[in-house]
């Protein structure tokens, strides 16, 4: 067989699943979680924004998301964010909240901060 031949066989064999899942990979959105945990980031950054007129040995740090772990779970009608202060060198009792967004509209039904 015609070396050629064989090369543009093998590229036709490569090129088609590539633009399947090139196609594919077009019409993928996010999960409707990630939205929420969207919703739920923003309104936390801004109370943490907020928070940051009380000045304490621990503002910095605690007004700053990075330093915050975030869990995600769902009920039935709505999503869970939850926002749980990191216990690296500083030790604080509290801090973060939990969110409940709601799977309909991505609004925030509810916000319980944790003391």
């Amino acid at each position: 067989m015609n070396f050629n031949y064989l090369l543009k066989v093998l590229f036709l064999l490569l090129a088609i699943p590539l633009s399947v899942i090139t196609l594919h990979a077009e019409d993928v959105k996010p999960p409707s979680i990630l939205r929420a945990a969207e919703v739920a980031y923003q309104d936390f950054s801004a109370k943490l924004d907020q928070g940051r007129t009380i000045q304490w040995e621990y503002s910095d740090y605690v007004g700053n998301i990075q330093n915050y772990d975030i869990g995600l779970s769902e009920s039935d009608t709505s999503y869970i964010v939850v926002f749980l202060l990191k216990q690296g060198d500083v030790k604080i009792n509290g801090g973060g909240g939990e969110y409940k967004i709601n799977k309909g509209d991505f609004r925030v039904m509810q916000f319980t901060g944790y003391k």
